[in-house]
């Protein structure tokens, strides 16, 4: 079974994961949000699993100081605008669009549908595990996010999802 797709992006992938955050935070906020609006919105819920030593640093090479999580997220908007989940608009303002809701409640629904396909979601905390299925209670089976999810560290490790889900559904 192929693994599914957000805005053209694994789910289960970090960027996806944070696609589907981005998108839960849009619909929540409504309007046109800007990025520290859904990112202070993200943090403040706290559904974001921030590792603060990695994700605090910039990307190397990166001009400026941004941290990796915003960038991330930054990234994340870029694939919804190109799917047009999330509106080209005024700079700065992260409108959603009715795709946007589509797809963040299609792929809800598809997290919904088995307990084990939402613990496989390790950028998520449990409150946005909790805000996305109210009955989901943390357990054993929840996969922890890896030492490092970014390429450029040493420590780059990332789960396979894949034959994690062939072996449980």
């Amino acid at each position: 079974m192929p693994l599914p797709k957000i805005c053209g992006v694994t789910l289960y992938s970090p960027r996806g994961q944070c696609i589907f955050m981005l998108l839960a935070a849009c619909c929540e906020l409504g309007g046109s949000p800007t990025k520290q609006e859904c990112l202070s919105f993200i943090t403040d819920a706290g559904w974001f699993n921030k590792n603060l030593g990695q994700d605090l640093q910039p990307y190397p090479g990166q001009i400026g100081n941004e941290p990796r999580w915003k960038t991330l997220f930054a990234f994340a908007r870029l694939d919804a605008v190109e799917h047009e989940c999330i509106l080209r608009g005024e700079t700065g303002a992260w409108p959603i669009s009715p795709r946007g809701r589509e797809e963040f409640a299609r792929r809800r629904a598809y997290l919904t549908e088995n307990d084990l396909r939402l613990r496989l979601m390790f950028m998520n905390t449990r409150r946005f595990k909790k805000y996305i299925q109210p009955q989901y209670e943390p357990n054993d089976q929840d996969l922890p996010r890896p030492a490092s999810i970014y390429e450029d560290d040493g420590r780059y490790l990332s789960h396979d999802i894949e034959n994690m889900l062939n072996q449980i559904l």
